[in-house]
């Protein structure tokens, strides 16, 4: 079963059963009233009715469709399944699963659309939690499209709603670095050493910032120390290199 938010799925397939159901009561309900024969066989069946229809309307079958698309095992097989989920009305849980696929998908990724999909599953009424994410995720497909100074805007925002979240600070350093502010970048990549929060590349990002500020001897420290606690960075792991064997201050990184 796919990450989500199944408690929400589990309240909402209750309700519409409970609905059905209820329809079924009132149906029989009005087979006891006093009115004519004729209009007792119009009434029963038109309440049914109109149960039904409105258990389809609010989205049970974006359920069903949902999750037919859950058991493929590849989410681009999915994603047909998802769009036709994602027709009905409250199905955001299908703009999630479409935008984590194109996000990071097991074959390839698109951003663009991607980013597409979080931008439309933020035009819902979503759970708190659920916003904060997929806010993060978009700042983070516009940064992988380098559409810096969006994904700056996008993430500055979201430091103003939760300042003090390390996630943020993560990534809003990052998109301050790309777009050169390298001291403030500095700053908000210490918060996230501090808190923890993914030390290793946070050490490369301010290695990196140093870099692009002229401070190589600060800059190969933090190198040191983050390939000691992530040592898998292979562009970490270059521009080190090219510091120490650099002749002046010709350092080029390719972050």
């Amino acid at each position: 079963m796919r990450e989500g938010y199944w408690p929400d799925v589990v309240i909402n397939l209750v309700l519409d059963i409970i609905v059905v159901l209820g329809g079924f009561i009132l149906a029989g309900w009005t087979a006891r009233l006093r009115i004519s024969p004729r209009t007792k066989s119009l009434l029963a069946p038109l309440v049914l009715a109109i149960c039904v229809v409105f258990v389809v309307v609010m989205g049970a079958p974006g359920y069903v469709y949902l999750f037919i698309g859950d058991a493929q095992k590849d989410c681009r097989m999915a994603i047909p399944y998802w769009e036709t989920s994602a027709q009905f009305s409250g199905m955001w849980l299908a703009h999630l699963r479409i935008g984590d696929c194109w996000n990071t998908g097991v074959y390839s990724s698109d951003y663009a659309k991607a980013e597409e999909s979080y931008r439309t599953l933020l035009n819902h009424s979503i759970p708190p939690e659920v916003e904060f994410q997929t806010r993060i995720k978009l700042g983070q497909v516009l940064h992988a499209q380098e559409k810096y100074q969006d994904s700056l805007a996008e993430f500055q925002e979201l430091e103003n709603l939760h300042s003090g979240s390390p996630e943020v600070s993560f990534w809003l350093a990052w998109s301050l670095y790309e777009n050169g502010y390298y001291s403030e970048a500095i700053e908000y990549f210490d918060d996230a050493i501090e808190k923890g929060y993914f030390p290793g590349r946070a050490h490369a990002g301010k290695g990196f910032a140093f870099v692009r500020a002229g401070d190589f001897t600060h800059a190969a420290e933090e190198f040191i120390t983050s390939l000691t606690q992530t040592p898998d960075q292979p562009d970490v792991q270059n521009c080190l290199l090219r510091i120490q064997g650099a002749q002046g201050n010709d350092v080029i990184c390719d972050e």
